[in-house]
């Protein structure tokens, strides 16, 4: 049995350790919304340069209302000679073809605008940020403030409905039992 005293000496530098964490933290998340800000400015730029859909090629006429409800499924089940089945299997590689041609564009024009790069980039930060909230959910917790920082780390994550939720509440459960113990 340690007693008081000894919890609390021994919690000072665990708490010093937290707060390193956290301070980290705060400097990681500023690093992420900022990276988050460049990927939303970068994919704006290029919504607005997008090249529109392709113009579809006409469909057999009578059918406007049954193309609106039918489901692939549906389209499966009908004759091989219905007009629909027909005009898919006929059309089908100039629609692929059409379809290619544009997913190209966008991707080309994607890159020019750097959405690719702004992605990874915010993706990167939010995994260090993940990286920094681990680490302090692995660290044990001596005392009330060192709790708070875990709880303020789960704000500043913004996981309220998250399984990742599991990993922070065995760490204040591991920590309150420590302080039950002492």
């Amino acid at each position: 049995d340690i007693g008081v005293t000894g919890v609390q000496t021994c919690a000072l530098p665990i708490y010093r350790e937290l707060a390193a964490f956290e301070r980290e933290l705060e400097a990681a998340h500023a690093r992420m919304m900022e990276a988050s800000k460049i990927s939303s400015e970068v994919s704006k730029r290029y919504e607005a340069m997008r090249p529109p859909e392709p113009a579809e090629i006409p469909r057999p006429a009578g059918y406007e209302e049954l193309w609106k409800t039918i489901t692939v499924g549906q389209i499966g089940m009908l004759p091989a000679d219905h007009q629909i089945v027909v005009w898919m299997r006929e059309t089908e590689e100039r629609r692929l073809a059409i379809h290619r041609k544009h997913s190209a564009k966008c991707r080309r024009l994607s890159r020019k605008c750097g959405v690719d790069v702004a992605e990874a980039n915010f993706d990167k930060r939010v995994d260090e940020l993940w990286k920094i909230a681990h680490r302090i959910f692995a660290t044990q917790a001596h005392t009330i403030d060192g709790m708070k920082i875990k709880f303020r780390t789960v704000d500043r994550l913004e996981i309220k409905q998250d399984n990742n939720l599991e990993d922070a509440w065995a760490s204040l459960e591991k920590d309150i039992r420590a302080l039950k113990v002492a």
